[in-house]
C-alpha cells in the first residue's frame, strides 16, 4: 500500500504511476476499508523506438533461402513504430561473405510490418560457410554485427585433390603433377606423392575436410604403362615399376577431379657423327648427344628436370668390347635440360658387319645404327711357317697382309704379292738352285697362297715376301 497522512481527510500526495506496459482499457483501484475508487480507464500506446532485436533462426546451410524475425521496441521492450517509417531492410555485414567460389549472399529490399514493430524477411540466402554477421536497420536504428552459423551444403558439387593433408581451397587443387624417379640409373621405377580428395559444395565451401572419400581411376595416355591405380577413399598414391604418363581421376558425387600424373624415363635419343660403313681406326665413330625424354600428356620432349650427372651404361654386340673401344662402361655425364652433349669417341678397329653400340638408362635404350667395319690400308705382311721341309720337295706358304689392327687387307693396294730367295736362301752343294712361284694373285682378302716353294740347301735358308709395297 501507499501510506498517506490525512488532513481533515484528504490525501494530497502526489503518487505518479509509469505505465510502460502497451495495453487498452485498463485501471488501477485504490481501496480503503473494504471502499474502492478507480483511475479512469486508461490505453498505454508504445512510445518511440530505441531498440532493434532479431530471433536467431539458427544454423542455415549454404545456399538454402531462410527467414529473419525482427522487432522494434521502445524504450520498455514495447513493439513500436511510433514515429518512424514502417520499412526496415537487413544487410550483410562485413563478416557476411561471398562464398570461395565467388558467389555473393541474398538479401530482401526493405519490408512492409506485418504488425507493429515486427517485421519478417524471407528469402535470406548466405553463401559463405562458417560465422556470417548480419546488419538490421530501422526507424534510423541498426542492429549490428549479429552472428548467424552457416554449414555446407552437404551435396558435393566439385572436388579438389592436393599432395598435402590440408584444404587446398576452392580451385586450389592440382591438375597435374610430376612424380619422382629412384635415385638409380639402373632402376626405371616411378612414385608419386599421395594424393588427397576434398569435397565442395555448390558455392565452394569445404564439405567434410579431411575425411572427405573419392572414387580413385587411373586411365593412361598413349602407349605409357599403367600403374593399375585405382580404389576408394581420402587418398591414393601412384607408383610403377616404369614411366608413367596417365590421367588420376577422382569422383565423388558431381565433382570429378583429374590430374596428370607423369614422370620417369620414356625413352632416349642418340645423336652420332657417322653410321654405316667405317674403316677401321681410333675415333671414327662418335656419340655426339644424349636426350632422355619423359612423356606429359601423350607428348614426349626432353626432361627439363635433369641437370645432374647421370651414368649411361654402353653395351656392344661387337667382337670388341667397350673398353677395347676405348671407352668405359658406364660413362658419366652432366645433363642441362635432359641434354646430354658430351662426345664419347669410339676405337672400331675390329673388321665385322651389321653391330652396334647400345646406350642404356633406367630401362630404356638406343642404338647407334648398324655400323660395318671395313679394313683399314695395309701396314704389315705376316706369313704361317710350315715348320721344316725335305730339300728338293715342294710345299706351300700362306701369307697375310693386314692393317695397323690386325686385320686381313686389300685396301689401297694390288692384288699381287712375290716370294723370293733370301740371301740366306741359297743354291745346294751341287749347284741346284731354289724353285720360286710366280707372283700369287690373293685368295680372300689379304690372304696368299704360294704353291710348289722349292728349297734344296739343307740347313737354314731365309724368304723374303713383298706385298702391297710392303716387305716382310
Amino acid at each position: 500500500p501507499v501510506n498517506c497522512t490525512l488532513t481533515n481527510g484528504v490525501c494530497s500526495t502526489a503518487y505518479p504511476f509509469d505505465l510502460k506496459l502497451v495495453e487498452a482499457s485498463k485501471k488501477i483501484t485504490v481501496g480503503l476499508k473494504g471502499k474502492t475508487a478507480d483511475l479512469a480507464s486508461f490505453t498505454v500506446t508504445p512510445s518511440t523506438p530505441t531498440a532493434i532485436t532479431w530471433t536467431d533462426p539458427g544454423a542455415q546451410v549454404a545456399g538454402t533461402a531462410f527467414t529473419v524475425d525482427v522487432q522494434i521496441k521502445d524504450a520498455y521492450g514495447n513493439l513500436t513504430d511510433n514515429t518512424c517509417g514502417t520499412d526496415y531492410t537487413v544487410t550483410e555485414d562485413s563478416a557476411a561473405e561471398n562464398s570461395p567460389d565467388g558467389d555473393t549472399p541474398t538479401f530482401v529490399g526493405p519490408v512492409a510490418e506485418t504488425s507493429p514493430g515486427l517485421y519478417t524477411s524471407g528469402n535470406i540466402t548466405l553463401v559463405k560457410a562458417g560465422t556470417n554477421t548480419l546488419d538490421f536497420n530501422a526507424c534510423t536504428l541498426t542492429l549490428d554485427a549479429q552472428t548467424i552459423t552457416v554449414t555446407p551444403d552437404p551435396t558435393v558439387a566439385t572436388v579438389a585433390v592436393h599432395t598435402t593433408d590440408s584444404d587446398p581451397g576452392y580451385a586450389g587443387g592440382l591438375s597435374e603433377l610430376l612424380c619422382t624417379d629412384d635415385a638409380s640409373d639402373t632402376d626405371s621405377s616411378v612414385d608419386c606423392a599421395a594424393l588427397y580428395a576434398y569435397e565442395y559444395d555448390a558455392h565452394g565451401n569445404n564439405i567434410s575436410g579431411t575425411s572427405a572419400t573419392c572414387t580413385w581411376a587411373y586411365t593412361t595416355i598413349g602407349s605409357a604403362p599403367d600403374p593399375g591405380s585405382s580404389g576408394s577413399g581420402h587418398s591414393l598414391t601412384v607408383s610403377h615399376t616404369d614411366y608413367i604418363d596417365g590421367d588420376l581421376t577422382c569422383t565423388s558425387g558431381a565433382g570429378v577431379a583429374s590430374v596428370n600424373t607423369y614422370g620417369g624415363v620414356s625413352s632416349i635419343d642418340i645423336t652420332h657423327s657417322t653410321s654405316g660403313s667405317l674403316v677401321a681406326g681410333l675415333d671414327n665413330l662418335t656419340l655426339t648427344q644424349i636426350t632422355v625424354n619423359q612423356t606429359k600428356n601423350g607428348v614426349e620432349t626432353a626432361r627439363a628436370d635433369y641437370d645432374s650427372a647421370h651414368d649411361f651404361s654402353l653395351t656392344t654386340d661387337s667382337g670388341s668390347t667397350i673398353v677395347q673401344m676405348g671407352q668405359t662402361d658406364p660413362v658419366n655425364c652432366t645433363l642441362t635440360n635432359g641434354v646430354c652433349s658430351t662426345a664419347y669417341p669410339f676405337d672400331l678397329k675390329l673388321v665385322e658387319a651389321s653391330k652396334k653400340i647400345t646406350v642404356g638408362l633406367k630401362g630404356k635404350t638406343a642404338d647407334l645404327a648398324s655400323f660395318t667395319i671395313t679394313p683399314s690400308t695395309p701396314t704389315s705382311i705376316t706369313w704361317t711357317d710350315p715348320g721344316a721341309q725335305v730339300a728338293g720337295t715342294a710345299f706351300t706358304v700362306d701369307v697375310q697382309v693386314k692393317d695397323a689392327y690386325g686385320n686381313p687387307t686389300d685396301n689401297a693396294c694390288v692384288t699381287d704379292y712375290t716370294i723370293a730367295a733370301d740371301s740366306g736362301s741359297e743354291a745346294s752343294p751341287d749347284a741346284d738352285t731354289p724353285t720360286f712361284p710366280a707372283a700369287s694373285a690373293q685368295g680372300s682378302v689379304g690372304e696368299y697362297t704360294s704353291g710348289n716353294v722349292t728349297l734344296v740347301k739343307a740347313g737354314t735358308n731365309t724368304l723374303d715376301f713383298m706385298a702391297c709395297g710392303l716387305t716382310l
